[in-house]
């Protein structure tokens, strides 16, 4: 029973949604982010160059009280009547044509007034505020206090008074007159008006609706644009623990359901802090726009792709329709089917190839019954041609019992070593034998060499008895045999001897192979883990590199040796790993 299947053109016309859908929603997100974050940057970037504006605009002005302050405190006259020396009548037009010019050019035109010592007034251009006179008439409090202890240098003081032409005082700057004898004789007091400072905050006036408010460093209002006669006393508490500790900032809060820009920065000359709030209304208006762009965008991009991807989908899904017929119908048994798609394209060669392979696979149908019987034959034949290993076995036991009829015993023992050799080697079926059986085969390795070498060494075997049922990999001790004997003990004099151990040592088995024989060197040493070229102890390489490729780096071969000494060869297995059943 076949399964429900979903057509390949459905498929392929949803994938092509998708494929058109999803860089329609990524692309649009992301630009509508990048919308919404260019806007708001150009909202900062031009709230952060009226604020430099601003403070502009607040530089010159202070550059001009401190100005004002420091000709008239240095005026000669000025000096003389501060210090009693000049009567303030003698020169009272000179000083006032002094400050007429002083005044003249200039955008702001404070109030000035310059007292003596006692806080007697003896020039203004303005009646003296009543908010300066104490009952003791001694400028020793606020402003005065505050001059004197700058030593003669300007001050800033906030105000908030009414002066007698009906003008609000924000701010006032005053320095301190000192004799050659560093004795105060007077003050000079310059009023600021809140026109002067509001038309300092006036460049930050733009498209922006910008609210421009300028604080004195104990958050007190100075100045501020609009709700001009609104004006807060103090700046709310909530902002000044948001910019107490920062030299500029900005943040965007929810007022009455509207979106701020917040604004601050702290004065790098003066002792101000300048704010503003900007309405995000723009900002709104403009990702309304954005939206209604990205929506119908991407409508007529989704029904440009829905009719091109049906399209696309149908022109591709059509054709392997065909071929999804014609398999059918080879299913069935019909190897004459051939399909017609007039493509010059992958699928078109997907059709040529399709007719190629019925056409193909009806020979091979055709030919099935002849194949197999060609098969059947070179099986027989391979079987014929194998040689029985028992044959073998039978002829090197003939040689055995005809050495000891001719009373040859050393031929006897030869052909019985090599008979278990024979046996053990062919014997395929499995890769890891136990250490008994591989100390065997070395036995009737041994037994041959000792034959072949007229028994001029002597053999020690030393091997734990747990570990005879221990299993190891298959031939993995010979060759080590085998080169102590070659290289070793094949051209000594004197009596050789090759002791064999095995023996446990914390998690893992250790064999040791032992010969008194010539020898090597530290330079062959070092290459014979690098004998993969070399014919010269090549075995002791492969030895190394199967227990490596069986157990992991961490085991193979140790090799110690001395000139004329001997050589020890230290095979590493892990006890663990030996256990296992191959």
């Amino acid at each position: 029973m076949k399964k429900s299947m979903v057509p390949f053109l459905y498929k392929l016309f949803g994938l092509f949604i998708l494929v058109a859908v999803i860089p329609l929603i990524v692309i649009g997100t992301f630009l509508y982010g990048f919308s919404f974050r260019m806007l708001q940057n150009t909202v900062r970037e031009q709230v952060d160059e009226h604020m430099s504006q601003v403070e502009d605009q607040l530089n010159v002005l202070g550059k001009d009280y401190a100005e004002m302050l420091e000709v008239l405190g240095q005026d000669k006259q000025i000096r003389q009547v501060l210090s009693k020396q000049l009567n303030s009548e003698d020169c009272y037009n000179d000083i006032y044509e002094k400050i007429f010019l002083l005044l003249t050019g200039k955008k702001s035109k404070p109030s000035i007034y310059i007292l003596n010592s006692e806080g007697n007034v003896c020039f203004a251009t303005n009646q003296f505020p009543k908010t300066y006179i104490r009952g003791d008439r001694q400028p020793n409090w606020g402003i005065f206090r505050k001059a004197y202890e700058a030593h003669g240098k300007m001050v800033l003081y906030s105000q908030n008074f009414l002066d007698s032409q009906g003008d609000y005082v924000v701010l006032s700057v005053a320095k301190a007159i000192f004799d050659r004898q560093n004795q105060c004789i007077g003050y000079i007091v310059l009023d600021i008006h809140r026109a002067s400072m509001v038309e300092a905050l006036s460049p930050a006036l733009n498209n922006l609706n910008m609210d421009v408010a300028l604080f004195d460093k104990y958050f007190y209002t100075i100045a501020r644009l609009q709700d001009y006669y609104e004006d807060e006393k103090v700046l709310n508490k909530q902002y000044k623990d948001k910019i107490s500790d920062k030299e500029k900032g900005s943040w965007v809060e929810i007022m009455k359901g509207k979106k701020y820009l917040i604004t601050f920065r702290h004065h790098l000359i003066y002792p101000f802090i300048l704010m503003t709030k900007v309405p995000l209304d723009i900002v709104d208006n403009n990702m309304a726009f954005v939206r209604k762009i990205l929506v119908w965008g991407s409508l007529l991009s989704f029904i440009s792709c829905f009719i091109i991807s049906l399209l696309l989908a149908r022109h591709i899904a059509n054709p392997i329709g065909v071929l999804v017929k014609g398999m059918e119908q080879v299913e069935q048994g019909d190897f004459d089917v051939q399909v017609d798609l007039q493509r010059r394209d992958e699928i078109g060669m997907l059709g040529y190839s399709f007719n190629i392979m019925v056409k193909k696979l009806k020979y091979l149908v055709d030919h099935l019954l002849e194949k197999k019987e060609r098969l059947k034959t070179a099986e027989i034949k391979l079987l014929q041609a194998q040689i029985n290993p028992h044959f073998l076995y039978n002829t090197l036991d003939s040689i055995k019992w005809l050495a000891k009829m001719h009373g040859v015993e050393d031929i006897s023992i030869m052909a019985t070593s090599l008979a278990k050799l024979l046996r053990s080697s062919i014997d395929h079926h499995q890769e890891f034998v136990t250490v008994e059986d591989s100390m065997a085969w070395i036995d009737s390795y041994l037994s041959i060499q000792q034959i072949r070498y007229d028994h001029r060494f002597r053999v020690q075997i030393d091997i734990e008895e747990h570990l005879q049922l221990h299993k190891i990999p298959k031939l993995i001790l010979q060759p080590v045999v085998e080169n102590a004997i070659i290289h070793g003990l094949e051209n000594m004099e004197n009596e050789g001897l090759l002791i064999i151990r095995g023996y446990v040592k914390e998690d893992q088995v250790i064999f040791e192979v032992m010969d008194n024989g010539v020898g090597m060197e530290k330079e062959m040493l070092s290459k014979i883990y690098q004998q993969s070229t070399s014919k010269d102890h090549i075995g002791l390489y492969n030895v190394h590199r199967r227990i490596q490729l069986y157990y992991g780096e961490e085991y193979g071969l140790h090799l110690e040796s001395e000139k004329q000494i001997g050589t020890k060869v230290i095979l590493t297995l892990p006890l663990e790993g030996g256990n296992k059943n191959a």
